[in-house]
């Protein structure tokens, strides 16, 4: 299947690698199927394109490079969203943007940040990916369903 993006060009890809987001993500609830890319020998930076929009796509990376990490619980419907059958098949990451760090002078310093209120639950062995939306982000990992 081949799949156009304007940051990484014309790329084939294997649909059985294509994340599933049941809900898209906020403010973007249309864009449900995503193409996750990384550079060859940089596995921190990761691209998540839409296979459906050649212009949606987000950088994202694990909340362990900025030296964070999360308690998440999950309630039955996203355990279900996310077809969940082990917890060691979820994984946490973040969602990017630059902008110019707050009190810098120019757009010469720009900040990376990472989006600590909307972080992306995917379950790699099903493909599957919620976002998250905490009101109070807590600081560690645990995934457990509530009953």
């Amino acid at each position: 299947m081949l799949i156009q993006s304007a940051l990484l060009g014309m790329q084939e890809i294997d649909p059985e690698t294509i994340i599933h987001f049941p809900h898209g993500m906020v403010g973007l609830e249309e864009y449900k199927d995503f193409k996750l890319f990384h550079e060859s020998g940089k596995p921190t930076i990761f691209w998540l394109q839409s296979v459906n929009d050649d212009f949606v796509s987000f950088s994202i990376c694990a909340p362990a490079l900025f030296n964070i990490s999360y308690e998440l619980r999950l309630d039955d419907d996203e355990c279900a969203d996310l077809m969940l059958e082990k917890e060691d098949d979820l994984v946490v990451m973040l969602m990017l943007n630059r902008g110019v760090q707050e009190g810098s002078s120019g757009s010469d310093d720009p900040a990376i940040r990472g989006n600590l209120q909307g972080p992306l639950i995917i379950n790699v062995a099903a493909r599957r990916g919620i976002q998250k939306v905490l009101n109070k982000p807590e600081r560690h990992v645990l995934f457990r369903a509530l009953d």
